[in-house]
């Protein structure tokens, strides 16, 4: 049954080794391994005669990902879903089988990756807003089908010199632009820094290899610089720790220093945390105290201290960043437990409650709140204009700079520059519905006055909902934005409304009535005023009532 002649990983060899008689596994160990040998076997006999581009055996690729999955720390499950997550795709094999051989679990893992691969579109923009559209209702159900989406993204990656050169720079742009920021908002760093020098390999190969060529010719200096550093450390952390903690130097993945590059104007002389050191402690007292003895053993600089532990990252991450001078040139600092350690590496697949078997209804966690409301928008939204969802996924799902509070201590992330509408709107769409005043730090504010992070906000809302046309001038997020939009829509007919305005244009100043509007040189303030983005928005306003008549010919003349 077992007789495989390829190269496979430990775990599943020793999955293997268990049906033995002689098998020392514990009976929970035993059966979660004979799945795990079951479902490879599976997976082999359905995949065979077929064939990847690279003219490797099909099954090379689901045990890849497998293996890539493993090494995550995932479940057995999550595993048992990479090897299997073509099968139902490009076999015979249906989901009720796989429930049969592998249980309701596997299955709705394996349906939730096999949703996302049947897109049938000519036009390239559709079929990629209709798959993350569907990945992002799926993820809400099970967060960790984006576990198997992102290995299974990882090693096609990893093997994408097989494509022709169209086909990878079309790969290699969305796992930029959407897979590594999808896995940094999951706290999965493995998977973000690896996707990320991929893509940046196909997308600039030059830059790609100068600075990869950076990097190599200070190798020696820079380890050596470390290592002084390190061990310097050591002498010093052994008293407060008996040594029980771990230091280790790392260097920066090349699109993150060739990013710094761009953002900063800097050349790559001049960026002085190429290299930098991690040090695992054993427990959250221990960071705070290996702080205070870094800063004795050297200068902190000023303004580069963040407190990651006691206020985490959306995405769970936790740790204490610092920069000192160290020797010759300044060094940063990250200071963790290994709990945190594994959390920032691996993410939602280190998550304590998934590795203790709970539902997908159990693990959910506030870490993900920004991923349900997104899909239980997304629910009732089908994508229109697929070029506008996908800057809506990049803008509002993939950046995760502000972070402020409600009045019971709740964190909320939005985007840079959101305003109080952004998070009455992010709270709940009632509560943006209803909005009426907002308090920031105890003091009642304008709508339009941008949070700052550590802000406290109370909402105060009316009974009725009334959300108003300007407040879109004050947003940040493309949610909120379309909420608004939607409520709207939702209570008079729009291209009845359009008609009806340009009736009204055109009676007012003529046949050539568009004409006019478009061309006075009043009319994109006016828009702007009262949160207009399209001139079909104010031509709908006009027809609706929104915007009376007289006003709008007063403004133009005026």
């Amino acid at each position: 049954m077992f007789d495989h002649d390829l190269p496979l990983p430990r775990w599943l060899e020793h999955s293997l080794d268990c049906l033995s008689k002689d098998s020392p596994c514990s009976l929970d160990a035993l059966n979660s391994k004979i799945l795990l040998a079951v479902a490879f076997d599976f997976a082999f006999r359905f995949h065979e005669g077929q064939f990847r581009a690279t003219g490797e055996p099909y099954i090379v690729h689901p045990l890849a990902v497998s293996n890539i999955l493993y090494n995550a720390g995932s479940s057995p499950s999550v595993i048992i879903a990479g090897l299997l997550h073509d099968i139902v795709e490009d076999t015979q094999i249906t989901s009720q089988r796989i429930e049969i051989h592998f249980g309701s679990e596997v299955r709705l893992l394996v349906e939730g990756v096999t949703k996302l691969g049947k897109i049938h579109s000519l036009n390239y923009t559709e079929a990629r807003a209709e798959n993350l559209h569907k990945l992002f209702i799926t993820m809400a159900n099970d967060i960790r089908v984006v576990l198997v989406k992102l290995a299974d993204r990882l090693h096609n990656m990893r093997t994408i010199a097989s494509l022709h050169g169209e086909k990878q720079q079309r790969i290699a742009w969305e796992t930029r632009e959407i897979y590594a920021p999808l896995a940094n908002r999951l706290g999965i760093a493995c998977f973000q820094w690896e996707l990320e020098d991929l893509a940046f390999k196909i997308l600039e190969p030059d830059v790609f290899l100068k600075i990869q060529s950076y990097v190599a010719a200070n190798r020696s200096e820079r380890e050596f610089r470390v290592s002084q550093i390190v061990n310097l450390l050591k002498n010093h952390l052994s008293i407060l720790n008996s040594n029980n903690s771990h230091i280790e130097g790392r260097t920066k993945h090349l699109y993150g220093l060739w990013s710094k590059m761009q953002s900063q104007q800097r050349t790559f002389e001049d960026i002085y945390d190429v290299a930098g050191l991690r040090i695992i402690t054993p427990d959250v007292e221990s960071c705070y105290s290996s702080l205070s003895i870094i800063y004795q053993v050297f200068c902190p600089i000023l303004g580069r201290f963040k407190d990651y532990i006691g206020l985490p990252k959306p995405n769970g991450y936790q740790s204490l960043h610092t920069a000192v001078i160290g020797i010759s040139r300044p060094i940063e600092m990250q200071i963790r437990t290994n709990e945190m350690h594994q959390i920032a590496e691996y993410g939602i697949a280190s998550h304590v409650r998934y590795k203790e078997g709970g539902s997908p209804a159990e693990v959910k966690s506030k870490c993900f709140n920004w991923l349900y409301q997104f899909a239980e928008w997304q629910e009732n939204n089908e994508p229109n204009r697929h070029s506008d969802y996908l800057a809506l996924v990049k803008e509002d799902l993939l950046i995760d700079d502000l972070y402020v509070f409600t009045p019971k201590g709740d964190l909320i992330h939005l985007n840079p520059g959101s305003s109080a509408v952004d998070f009455a709107y992010f709270v709940n769409t009632s509560i943006g519905d209803c909005f009426q005043q907002v308090a920031i730090n105890g003091y009642l504010c304008p709508f339009s006055t941008a949070l700052q992070n550590g802000d406290v906000i109370q909402v105060f809302t009316d009974k009725y909902p009334s959300p108003k046309l300007d407040w879109l001038n004050y947003l940040s997020t493309s949610t909120a934005h379309t909420y608004i939009r939607q409520w709207y829509v939702d209570r008079y007919n729009w291209d009845e409304s359009i008609r009806i305005g340009r009736l009204l244009i055109e009676r007012e100043l003529g046949s050539d009535g568009l004409y006019v509007l478009l061309n006075s040189n009043s009319i994109a303030r006016m828009m702007s005023y009262h949160g207009f983005i399209t001139i079909k928005d104010l031509i709908s306003a006009l027809g609706y009532g929104e915007i009376i008549l007289n006003y709008l010919m007063n403004y133009l003349r005026g």
